[in-house]
């Protein structure tokens, strides 16, 4: 979603013209993240719509203000570029979505790591890595248990996640070390790692 909303250029960067030899990787899980993150965002730009729309109207009754006129125009143009933003993101996760179908692994949480999961979340909830989202907790498992499989021993792991508040605490960051897999807040973070290694 930072592709898609712009947060990233380095990502998408990386993405859309990758020049370095990584293979990328994903969680199926993610997909359904990004869609329902993008109809969060749908959501508040309606929301945000109709509140300026309330502020035009209210407007619209003050005749002798020219303030209240020029606001009135401001306003009556955000509701245009509301719309467009979140058609731009909306075409921008697509674009995403479509370049990380053709360009990236797409790795899947097995029964087992989900029953596990499902069973830690119902009866334990304290005890899931991630607190209060159940997504980032699957995506979690579904990183570090790929990153266990026999096949991937020995290769170099990183993960990148802007999302600091959930990923970036001492204990998902101790789970993704056990499994070999080095986190980064940003993709310049990575690169810069990446980089310094040769």
């Amino acid at each position: 979603m930072s592709v898609a909303k712009g947060q990233d250029l380095l990502a998408e960067q990386l993405l859309y013209n990758p020049t370095i030899s990584v293979s990328l990787f994903i969680p199926d899980i993610c997909y359904i993240e990004a869609i329902s993150t993008y109809k969060l965002e749908q959501k508040n730009a309606v929301y945000f719509d109709e509140s300026i729309r309330k502020k035009i109207r209210e407007l619209k009754r003050d005749i002798s203000s020219t303030h209240a006129q020029s606001l009135l125009q401001n306003l009556e143009q955000s509701l245009i570029e509301n719309t467009e933003l979140i058609n731009d993101i909306k075409s921008r996760l697509y674009d995403a979505i479509e370049k990380l179908n053709n360009q990236a692994q797409i790795i899947s949480l097995d029964s087992s790591s989900l029953k596990e999961l499902c069973q830690t979340a119902l009866a334990e909830p304290d005890n899931l890595l991630v607190r209060n989202d159940i997504i980032d907790n699957l995506i979690l498992q579904c990183i570090i248990s790929h990153a266990n499989l026999p096949n991937n021993s020995g290769q170099e792991k990183a993960f990148i996640s802007g999302n600091s508040n959930d990923f970036n605490t001492s204990g998902v960051k101790k789970a993704l070390r056990n499994a070999g897999i080095k986190y980064f807040t940003s993709t310049q973070h990575f690169l810069d790692w990446f980089n310094s290694r040769t």
